[in-house]
């Protein structure tokens, strides 16, 4: 059993599923979402924002309230790293 997100209620509830996702691994992705939306990939700035805010939509406020420590407390890297095509 792991913690997950329903945006349709809005809670979150106990239910088996694949991969054994954790709130740890949530954390991580959020994380790794704010490093795109800054520019660290160029290309996917926005899709990477949008992304982080329907993601942050679900998380409970204990795993929100943890990715903004963790945003607050990490260096963004300077933009101008590897280009991608988000259309693709």
């Amino acid at each position: 059993m792991v913690t997950i997100g329903s945006p349709n209620r809005g809670a979150w509830e106990q239910r088996e599923w694949p991969g054994r996702h954790t709130p740890h691994q949530a954390v991580a992705v959020a994380l790794g979402l704010v490093a795109a939306a800054s520019g660290s990939v160029s290309g996917i700035e926005e899709t990477s924002l949008r992304a982080l805010l329907k993601l942050e939509q679900t998380l409970p406020s204990r795993l929100r309230h943890r990715v903004d420590v963790l945003r607050s407390a990490t260096v963004t890297a300077a933009a101008g790293g590897p280009t991608v095509d988000a259309r693709r």
